[in-house]
């Protein structure tokens, strides 16, 4: 039972560090469409 536990909270970790990462992503995304909008101006 332990050992299951223990599985799934390594998936549920997995799946929030992917989260962050593609949070992260999506972040930098923004800011180079930003600065993108700034240096057109």
């Amino acid at each position: 039972m332990q050992d299951a536990t223990q599985g799934q909270l390594q998936e549920e970790d997995q799946r929030i560090k992917l989260q962050d990462a593609t949070q992260g992503q999506l972040q930098e995304e923004d800011q180079r469409i930003k600065l993108q909008d700034v240096t057109q101006k």
